[in-house]
């Protein structure tokens, strides 16, 4: 019974990584402590911007068993009702914070969708969500101090448009040690594209000089 739930953690935190938008692992791992805390690195950003870490996702565990428990994965409540709102079908009903079947089998464009929709949600200041900064860093660079989860990466400033990106902070299932390890840094490399400002004299294209 416990090698048959261990696969299905497996299962789960692995359909979870393959549909962020970024969601990469490095191989070094350590042993999960209460107090443990892990680094998301950040790569691929221009120097001087501001990269900030959301938290989006709880994950529960058991300490003293050093093992997942289910429903592994929620929603933080700081989230949750934007959720529950925009996308139902990825949220438990009710008080139900449990992240749903839906979210880890959908599509990777509507992956994508539903962080560029929230990261909006997040810029805008919208009242249903009340997300705090996790952790933040300066151009690319390590985010430390961080609990385990789901993560939003949102980067502000820049001469660059950067897509909002999703990375994982989650136990892992050492098979040669048999035990449940966190891996860290969590890797992430943002994607990003160049800023374009057009130039308008009454709202017509004027001609460069």
């Amino acid at each position: 019974m416990k090698t048959q739930r261990r696969k299905q953690f497996k299962a789960l935190t692995l359909c979870l990584a393959l549909l962020m938008a970024i969601s990469l692992f490095s191989t070094t791992v350590f042993a999960i402590g209460q107090d443990e805390k892990g680094t998301i690195a950040v790569s691929g950003v221009e120097a001087g911007v501001t990269v900030s870490a959301y938290r989006l996702m709880d994950v529960a565990y058991d300490y003293t068993a050093n093992q997942p428990v289910e429903p592994v994965y929620t929603w933080t409540n700081e989230v949750a009702n934007w959720v529950r709102a925009n996308y139902s079908s990825y949220i438990g009903v009710g008080t139900d914070n449990s992240v749903q079947k839906a979210f880890s089998t959908a599509s990777t464009n509507d992956i994508a969708a539903f962080y560029d929709k929230l990261a909006a949600a997040i810029k805008d200041g919208n009242s249903q969500v009340s997300l705090n900064v996790a952790g933040t860093c300066t151009g690319s660079g390590d985010i430390t101090g961080l609990t385990m989860g789901n993560y939003l990466i949102l980067i502000e400033n820049g001469m660059r448009v950067y897509r909002p990106s999703a990375v994982n902070l989650v136990p892992t299932w050492d098979v040669e040690n048999s035990v449940w390890e966190m891996s860290s840094p969590a890797v992430v490399e943002v994607k990003s594209s160049t800023l374009t400002i057009d130039k308008t004299v009454n709202d017509k294209e004027a001609d460069n000089a």
